[in-house]
């Protein structure tokens, strides 16, 4: 992953029904951020959804956005997909930059909410992103992850 002299962001590879040698362009708009997004298979657990009394989100990261005058802000969001109002929902925050990763921790533990941020896929979609926006080219917003762990804990009947 890396800009190109035309301000895209230039990626390599992918999946579909395996591996793939891709080469992608990304045009970013000002307005976004880029993310750093993580899948975990609830299914390999062997429990029922509703066995969730709480989660427990921890990333290493860091990351530096843009705000509207232009100046850098460092800091990333860590989020999760909710599937019962179909949005990411925040976590966790930090002010940590791309320079410095550090840990954040968030924990869910509202039992409705936690529950729902398992998918119908059986699977959690976590994301880290700046909290803030790209900047003008060709200050890209970046985010760095050394990594993410889940706690899911749960009952059984």
């Amino acid at each position: 992953m890396a800009p190109d002299t035309r301000d895209r962001l230039i990626l390599f590879g992918g999946r579909a029904a395996g591996n793939l040698d891709d080469t992608w362009a990304l045009l970013s708009p000002e307005r976004r951020r880029p993310a750093a997004l993580f899948t975990f298979d609830w299914s390999e657990a062997q429990a029922n959804i509703t066995d969730i009394t709480s989660v427990a989100v921890y990333a290493v990261a860091g990351a530096r956005g843009y705000d509207a005058t232009s100046a850098p802000v460092d800091g990333f969001s860590v989020e999760v997909w909710r599937s019962d109002i179909a949005a990411w929902t925040p976590l966790t925050t930090s002010t940590a930059g791309p320079a410095a990763p550090t840990l954040a921790t968030g924990t869910e533990t509202d039992v409705g909410a936690a529950q729902s941020m398992i998918d119908a896929a059986q699977q959690m979609h976590v994301r880290v992103l700046p909290t803030e926006r790209n900047g003008p080219a060709p200050d890209l917003a970046e985010v760095i992850v050394d990594f993410v762990d889940v706690t899911v804990s749960y009952t059984r009947p």
